[in-house]
């Protein structure tokens, strides 16, 4: 296989979907590499909402919302955030005058392949071979292992609490050049290789997959030179999008099944970014990460501490509780020793959340 320097001569950039770090690094990239394509992952059908997702007046969090025209309803929703990897990417072509295109499954498709998995959690009338040996199976309870996510895992192999601290700790806070880039190009890699998701789950990524090559291999069809072209998707999908992995051929695309569907632009929120609310790609405080995201324009990111401490004694003030200034910074100090006794090389959420509670919240 090709360095993940560029695959198959295409510039591949695998990102976590809300990761300001991600963000940051892929805007240096696109500034070194200049492309004249840049192809994100997002809903193929959506090209048209791109020119409003990057005027002045939308203001992020924004999401695209797809939307069967017919009964029984399904919906959609690709949300956006102002440190999303793939807003800065629509942005940066914006800005600089190259194509942007989304390369996922058409809405359609993606609402169709919806309705076959709420389908295959209906109850059946009578049970078949597949079901009682489900049954069967279900008799031994999981293991502790079995129970505990993938990305859990990785968590705790690194002596972290949660996944959410194991990426901000490994991912966020690295500004070497191309450290994001190669590190979540191997991560991708690696989730690959120990992923036991259910068969539906794998099948439609592989049937995203083939789609997205088949978008590539499109645009270079039409012209444009392979480096010059940056595709931006999920670490999950980075390794395989080379040239040697087939592209979805027309009659597989013809075969797919499709709900018609309507696509727009809604306002959304950090609640409804948040995996609080059940959205599977969400973190745990996007506002959070928003303040890392500006950290990290104004190449600032040693005072984030400083700041995000400072804010919390701001709300307590104003709630009528008093919290000296000597207090934030034995906090910053405190938070900035708790990563050191990690090894990161700047404090996480969770190591300024301690530092609140212990110092500012006096425990």
């Amino acid at each position: 296989m090709s360095s993940p320097a560029h695959t198959a001569d295409i510039h591949i950039f695998g990102v976590r979907h809300l990761s300001p770090s991600g963000a940051w690094h892929l805007r240096r990239f696109l500034d070194q590499i200049h492309p004249e394509v840049v192809l994100i992952e997002g809903l193929a059908d959506a090209h048209d909402l791109i020119p409003d997702i990057t005027r002045r007046g939308s203001v992020p969090p924004i999401a695209i919302l797809a939307y069967t025209d017919s009964l029984p309803v399904r919906t959609l929703v690709y949300p956006i955030a102002r440190y999303s990897p793939e807003y800065q990417a629509l942005l940066w072509a914006s800005e600089h005058k190259a194509t942007a295109e989304f390369i996922d499954l058409p809405s359609d498709v993606f609402l169709a392949l919806q309705e076959r998995n709420v389908a295959s959690h209906e109850p059946h009338d009578e049970p078949n071979e597949e079901l009682a040996d489900t049954a069967e199976a279900e008799k031994d309870p999981p293991t502790l292992e079995q129970r505990v996510s993938l990305y859990q895992r990785f968590a705790q192999k690194a002596g972290e609490l949660n996944y959410e601290t194991y990426w901000e700790r490994n991912f966020e806070h690295n500004l070497s050049d191309d450290s994001y880039r190669l590190a979540s190009y191997e991560f991708g890699q690696g989730l690959r290789e120990l992923d036991t998701d259910a068969p539906r789950d794998a099948s439609e990524n592989l049937v995203r997959e083939a789609f997205m090559r088949r978008r590539i291999r499109e645009t270079i069809d039409a012209g444009t030179s392979p480096d010059r072209i940056v595709a931006v998707v999920g670490a999950y999908h980075a390794s395989v999008l080379s040239a040697e992995y087939e592209p979805m051929s027309d009659e597989e695309f013809a075969s797919l099944k499709r709900r018609p569907s309507k696509l727009t632009l809604m306002p959304y929120s950090y609640f409804k970014l948040s995996s609080q609310s059940g959205y599977g790609a969400g973190n745990h405080a996007p506002a959070y990460f928003e303040l890392l995201w500006d950290a990290l324009e104004r190449n600032d990111l040693h005072e984030l501490p400083a700041r995000y401490l400072s804010l919390v004694a701001r709300h307590l003030r104003d709630d009528g509780t008093h919290r000296s200034t000597a207090e934030i910074i034995e906090g910053v100090r405190l938070a900035r020793t708790l990563s050191a006794l990690k090894g990161g090389l700047a404090p996480t959420l969770m190591d300024l959340q301690d530092a609140a509670v212990t110092l500012i919240g006096h425990g």
